[in-house]
């Protein structure tokens, strides 16, 4: 989950027995499914920078160069402002986010607020409120928010909704992602539910799969069997599917 990459670029590989036209069959499109895959790249690299800042800033540090971030303390929290850095991303980072550190729960709990944030070209505003537990082997953190993602070519989503993301930490870094959420886009919205999963070494998710719901009609995105791979096959409701290229 560490920074996967954006702006996907979408390989079709039709059965060659059957000629598939996705805009025949389903409707939900090729154009939609690849949105809603960059949104869910985006806002997942959100998440983790969040993480990694739990992980790897505490009160001694604050006003100091970590990497390419630098921590500055506020009166409710920390500000962290970005200087075109990777952070474990394949993706350029910028921009500067403010964190409220939420009281009274006995859960540490950051707020999050984004304002012209930049991960490569996709520029990400609105809030995100993360709830961590953590013991020695794992990091769980539950995310809320409302986030707008405006692409380089104008495009904007939205993305709203609950998602639970865990880091298990064996012989190497698992990452998984659960829950259920909303991501709207051209004035139409889409469910999406599931859970996916990746080692760290890995840019894309690589098992389990996703289910993207629009006007009653699903749509099935499988990850495969946990192959560090580019590969996601995409199956519509007839049963007629697809393969694209992350």
């Amino acid at each position: 989950m560490l920074g996967q990459a954006f702006l996907l670029m979408v390989l079709v590989a039709c059965d060659k027995d059957n000629d598939v036209n996705p805009s025949t069959i389903s409707s939900i499109s090729q154009a939609e499914i690849q949105a809603i895959l960059d949104t869910d790249v985006a806002t997942s690299s959100i998440d983790l920078i969040l993480s990694e800042l739990h992980q790897n800033t505490d009160n001694s540090d604050k006003g100091q160069a970590s990497n390419c971030y630098t921590v500055t303390s506020t009166e409710n929290g920390f500000s962290v402002t970005f200087d075109t850095c990777a952070l474990g991303s394949s993706e350029e980072i910028s921009g500067t986010l403010d964190v409220v550190l939420g009281t009274g729960t006995g859960i540490p709990t950051y707020i999050a607020t984004f304002q012209d944030f930049f991960v490569g070209k996709v520029n990400i505003n609105g809030s995100r409120t993360i709830r961590f537990t953590e013991t020695r082997e794992n990091l769980v953190f539950a995310v809320s928010g409302d986030l707008t993602l405006t692409f380089d070519d104008g495009s904007t989503l939205r993305e709203r909704g609950t998602k639970s993301f865990s880091m298990v930490f064996e012989n190497e870094l698992q990452n998984t992602l659960s829950g259920n959420w909303i991501v709207e886009f051209d004035g139409k919205g889409y469910a999406i539910s599931g859970v996916v999963s990746k080692t760290g070494e890995c840019d894309y998710w690589t098992s389990g799969s996703l289910e993207l719901t629009k006007d009653f009609t699903n749509v099935s995105v499988d990850f495969g069997d946990g192959s560090c791979d580019d590969q996601a096959l995409i199956t519509f409701v007839d049963g007629n599917s697809l393969v694209i290229s992350l």
